[in-house]
């Protein structure tokens, strides 16, 4: 299956990623990720769908999708996610677009997977799994098993290297969604979403579940990476902090500026490039083996990334 990892040190031609998250732990540069897609397509005067947010864009305008890919790989980012953070099926059927489940998220790893191609070819492609339901009623445990597991294989037969879970915020869903990459065979990052309560207390984003109760149900057996994802830079150090009192493999983070009305971005107080490298350089120092940005972040910030990283 292209893009299967088989425990070797090269899998379709580049380094199997977890030899490169090794190696970063053991003193080399970070992995250097993107930044945000959702947003940047926004920025480029794409569409966003009220329930949907940036999930129809890989159909409407696959060029500005594949050109946002390529400014990344530019940039330095040595992993790219493909734009199916709101692909989900339960997402898609809500809003009329259930027949296009299948070609949205094989076409957006395909786009990835172009761009990676053509400017880097030693880069990797992450699809992405959300269980974010955009305002939908929740569907079963037992639906939404047997949808992540769909939704993976598209990916992997698309030509993912890996599959991020991306805004973790439970541990049902986040469990389900680990279990379904796994029996794809490909490796699963598991990226936490946080914010501080009243008390300083790291929760999920709107769920309010301690972080430390999410990573303490995780089963570890079932992902190669755990980071801190679309939070603010702020809570983002403690959180991942946190992060590595409970789980001793690598950590990654790429944390969001500005805030979110559905279904714009507001790009307000954006953090500046240097800004967020300056901050980047800490999460690096305690022992962080891969960073980038999320909404709100674009090319410029992971040039800045890699000016002082790499």
């Amino acid at each position: 299956m292209d893009g299967r990892q088989d425990g070797g040190r090269q899998v379709n031609g580049r380094t199997d990623i977890g030899t490169a998250l090794g190696r970063a732990a053991d003193g080399s540069p970070p992995l250097l990720l993107d930044g945000a897609t959702g947003t940047e397509l926004e920025r480029r005067g794409v569409e966003m769908v009220d329930g949907l947010w940036d999930a129809l864009a890989t159909g409407s305008r696959p060029d500005v999708l594949r050109e946002i890919h390529a400014d990344y790989l530019r940039s330095g980012s040595q992993v790219v996610i493909a734009n199916t953070f709101a692909t989900s099926r339960y997402v898609l059927a809500e809003a009329g677009y259930a027949d296009r489940f299948e070609s949205l998220n094989r076409d957006a790893v395909r786009l990835a997977v172009e761009a990676r191609d053509a400017v880097r070819p030693s880069a990797w492609v992450a699809g992405s799994i959300s269980t974010l339901n955009f305002g939908v009623l929740p569907v079963s445990l037992q639906k939404a098993r047997q949808d992540y597991r769909d939704q993976a294989e598209i990916m992997a037969r698309a030509g993912a290297d890996l599959i991020i879970l991306e805004m973790m915020r439970d541990v049902e869903l986040t469990a389900a969604a680990a279990d379904a990459v796994r029996a794809v065979g490909l490796p699963c990052w598991v990226g936490y979403s946080v914010e501080q309560d009243a008390e300083g207390q790291l929760i999920s984003q709107e769920r309010g579940m301690p972080l430390r109760k999410m990573l303490e149900s995780l089963d570890f057996a079932s992902v190669q990476a755990v980071g801190v994802m679309h939070s603010l830079v702020g809570p983002t150090g403690p959180a991942l902090e946190e992060v590595a009192v409970v789980w001793s493999g690598p950590r990654f983070a790429y944390a969001h500026s500005g805030g979110w009305s559905m279904p714009h971005w507001q790009f307000d107080d954006i953090i500046a490039p240097d800004d967020y490298a300056e901050v980047a350089t800490t999460w690096v120092a305690d022992g962080v083996q891969a960073v980038g940005g999320c909404c709100g972040l674009g090319p410029e910030h992971i040039r800045a990334l890699a000016e002082k990283l790499l």
